[in-house]
């Protein structure tokens, strides 16, 4: 699982967009941070090299707007808050 010592992170793409996510969300919803494809690592040309994956399918509630925003794609930093 995460070893994170802090609330919340904050994830940043390369575009510049960021957006805050807490620990708590993280952890009740298993998000992942994908950086393989098909076996392959992720190009930045398709969204890579790290992108943030929340489990649609598992989480009815998580099918909605808002989601999107948490899904971030090619992700450059994450800082720990």
């Amino acid at each position: 699982m995460y070893d994170i010592k802090g609330n919340k992170i904050r994830i940043y793409a390369l575009d510049d967009y960021s957006y805050s996510i807490s620990i708590d969300e993280l952890y009740k919803y298993n998000a992942i941070l994908a950086y393989l494809k098909d076996g392959e690592k992720i190009k930045t040309s398709e969204l890579g090299p790290f992108v943030s994956i929340f489990p649609r399918d598992d989480h009815p509630e998580l099918k909605k707007f808002d989601v999107d925003a948490k899904t971030v794609w090619q992700i450059s930093r994450i800082e720990v808050k």
